[in-house]
């Protein structure tokens, strides 16, 4: 019996350490995700930017 016991003890230890494999699996995957999109749009909003400003400029020219 107790030998069913300790068994039973580590094969549920190794289930826990599946599973926290697994969350930081997942965690690392949507961590790479959100990187890579707020990469993508800061790079759209740095290439949206200067046409909007070189826009401006020229409007804010004419009224002088």
């Amino acid at each position: 019996m107790q030998i069913e016991a300790s068994f039973s003890h580590v094969t549920n230890a190794l289930k826990m350490n599946d599973f926290a494999t697994i969350i930081t699996n997942k965690i690392s995957a949507l961590l790479l995700i959100t990187s890579l999109s707020k990469f993508i749009l800061h790079s759209l909003y740095l290439a949206v930017k200067p046409s909007t400003s070189a826009g401006n400029t020229k409007r804010a020219q004419a009224y002088k």
